[in-house]
């Protein structure tokens, strides 16, 4: 009996240290298609390195916001709120699942993300506009502008906080 458990345990380290190996391989070229706008390749890569590391948070990150690209907002929730339960701090990862709760009008969940966003990265500006245009969606008007402007104060170039900031 203990040696069919410590067998198993040293399967299933054997595999993982598999999967991780895998990973390393996998995650850079899902990242490239991603890069490429070859969205379908990128998600299929991810998805292989999920079946074998199930908390991967690069997959979980990776694949949420490319599903965000891909207007899958329902799943990009699921995805992106995986990979946050992985890595709670990563601002790129709540500003994502707040960009995907906002399209899907969940406006006062987006700003707690957003806003998550913002505390942990507090010279974020994507996350800065993407909370204006959430602000806006609940009327909250002279802070969504005060939003678009910080965006635009830490990135003068920024045309969509600009664009933003008109609509506001």
């Amino acid at each position: 009996m203990q040696s069919s458990i410590g067998s198993r345990a040293f399967q299933n380290a054997r595999l993982q240290k598999q999967a991780k190996k895998q990973a390393e391989v996998l995650l850079p070229a899902a990242i490239k298609a991603y890069g490429e706008g070859r969205h379908d390749e990128a998600q299929a890569l991810c998805g292989q390195i999920l079946n074998g590391l199930p908390n991967h948070f690069g997959a979980l990150h990776l694949l949420g916001t490319s599903q965000v690209n891909c207007s899958r907002f329902e799943q990009a929730v699921g995805t992106l709120t995986r990979a946050i339960g992985v890595d709670p701090r990563s601002a790129d990862a709540q500003s994502n699942l707040g960009a995907a709760l906002s399209e899907l009008r969940r406006s006062e969940e987006a700003r707690r993300c957003l806003e998550k966003a913002i505390a942990l990265k507090p010279n974020f500006p994507m996350a800065l506009t993407n909370l204006g245009k959430t602000l806006v969606d609940l009327g909250q008007i002279a802070a969504a502008v005060a939003a678009h402007d910080r965006a635009i104060a830490l990135k003068p170039d920024f045309a969509d906080a600009y664009c933003n900031r008109g609509q506001a």
